[in-house]
């Protein structure tokens, strides 16, 4: 499933044709230079140029104004978790502002989990990078060296393919090079789960969620319209802004709960073409599996319908963060 919004599609192709020519690469930040000496395997940016800009004084400019903009609450307790939208930033830029703006005043984060969904390839479990570092228009962003010692465990394998051109993962690391210049990633693609792989995924994740780690899921919500051969069932006066809104908020209890078999059930029975629910409910269960107990705050909402005033198609994006709970005073 496409998670972009119709006139994505002729925008997409106007900036291809329009940054035709070959670019130099990044160059390389202090972070990088500072990097443990090896050697590198890359992953070259597959939607610079198209879905957000190459060129790096340009999407800092675009991202810094964003960041601006957000105004998220503070939140009850250190962050843990995100779910965030990965369509162009032109639609889902500004909502994911919010959770990023919240990353970069997070103290002490080294690690960032990345789980995004497989939009390209269909397979069983969640896949592993084989490569060393994330190239992004700021410079690179090192993968995390616990990340190989994954597909030692039950429900990981290696498929490269599926990360090659993979949106869901690369659009959140523009931001997250942004705002932390020195954090090292977790990138993992997220195939087909059932309820045990989720399991088996959240069993292996757990162990790396310390003090110094934040878990990103990445997520647009309902898909809907001829554009994606799905629309939302109204209730009697209902409008359809509304209705879309009802059902995509309907998620949101089963993620304040860490309940990602119920996500999953949710997902199943209304039908939401939510192209994340995988990565969310790994995320969920991982945080679960860790032992912390979280509070969920809705940072924003919106849809590509707000941003084309056009209702034909419509995807919605959320920006959610997870707080660890404070511990309970003894009495």
């Amino acid at each position: 499933m496409r998670s972009v919004a119709p006139g994505i599609a002729a925008l997409v192709s106007v900036l291809m044709a329009a940054t035709g020519c070959k670019e130099k690469a990044p160059a390389e930040s202090q972070a990088d230079k500072d990097d443990p000496k090896g050697p590198k395997v890359v992953r070259p940016m597959a939607k610079a140029g198209t879905w957000y800009s190459r060129d790096a004084s340009v999407l800092g400019a675009e991202l810094d104004r964003m960041l601006v903009s957000a105004s998220p609450s503070p939140l009850p307790g250190r962050l843990v978790g995100l779910v965030s939208p990965h369509a162009g930033y032109r639609f889902s830029g500004p909502t994911a502002a919010y959770g990023f703006k919240l990353l970069g005043q997070a103290r002490g984060v080294r690690r960032v989990i990345l789980l995004g969904p497989s939009h390209q390839h269909g397979f069983r479990g969640v896949s592993v990078p084989a490569y060393t570092h994330e190239e992004t228009p700021f410079g690179l962003l090192p993968v995390d060296p616990a990340t190989s010692s994954l597909l030692e465990k039950p429900g990981f394998l290696s498929l490269p393919e599926a990360h090659a051109e993979e949106h869901s993962v690369e659009l959140q690391l523009p931001f997250i090079k942004r705002v932390r210049q020195t954090v090292r990633v977790v990138p993992l693609v997220v195939g087909q789960m059932d309820d045990a792989l989720v399991e088996q995924a959240a069993a292996a994740l757990a162990p790396l969620v310390g003090l110094d780690t934040v878990i990103i899921a990445s997520s647009d919500f309902t898909h809907r319209g001829g554009h994606f051969r799905f629309e939302v069932r109204r209730r009697e006066g209902e409008s359809l802004k509304d209705a879309v809104r009802r059902l995509d908020f309907g998620a949101l209890p089963f993620i304040a709960a860490l309940d990602a078999p119920g996500l999953r059930r949710y997902c199943a029975e209304t039908r939401i073409t939510m192209c994340g629910r995988e990565p969310v409910a790994v995320m969920l269960a991982t945080l679960a599996k860790a032992g912390i107990s979280v509070e969920s705050q809705v940072l924003n909402y919106t849809t590509s319908g707000d941003v084309l005033g056009d209702w034909e198609s419509s995807v919605s994006y959320f920006s959610v963060a997870l707080a660890a709970r404070p511990p309970k005073v003894g009495k």
